[in-house]
């Protein structure tokens, strides 16, 4: 079964969820202190799914901010990397290259945002990049 971020804030019962006005730029953040999650009200559906999905990441380690950037960059990258492989299993990103070469279009075929689809891309394991090759070979051999 494929991840469903929606799914997963109901099965955590204890999390608070909210959508509200947010600083430009940021899609959504995790008060762990209260166990609140809230997404900026200006993104849209595959905007809020990547953004809930990635702040349910920080919920699930129970992430503290922490006033250290470079850490805090460190951190902020891990999360988007797991953000992007639970959102996009590498067999639907193979069906979506297979239906299209542009990135706008492959995020709407996927319902992500196109930073995630970016993540997801540069972050593939040599084992995905082979799959995804031979797959391609395959298709168009």
């Amino acid at each position: 079964m494929s991840w469903d971020p929606k799914r997963a804030l109901r099965e955590c019962a204890y999390i608070t969820y909210l959508r509200a006005d947010l600083l430009p730029g940021e899609k959504g953040r995790y008060y762990c202190a209260h166990n609140t999650i809230v997404i900026s009200r200006a993104l849209n559906q595959a905007g809020r799914r990547c953004a809930l999905t990635h702040e349910l990441i920080h919920a699930e380690t129970r992430d503290e901010q922490v006033n250290a950037p470079l850490f805090e960059a460190k951190r902020e990258r891990a999360v988007d990397r797991e953000a992007a492989r639970r959102l996009i299993p590498i067999e639907r990103l193979i069906e979506a290259l297979l239906w299209s070469c542009d990135p706008h279009e492959i995020a709407d075929e996927l319902w992500v945002d196109l930073d995630t689809l970016e993540m997801r891309c540069g972050s593939l394991s040599e084992d995905e990049r082979t799959a995804i090759l031979a797959r391609l070979r395959e298709e168009y051999a």
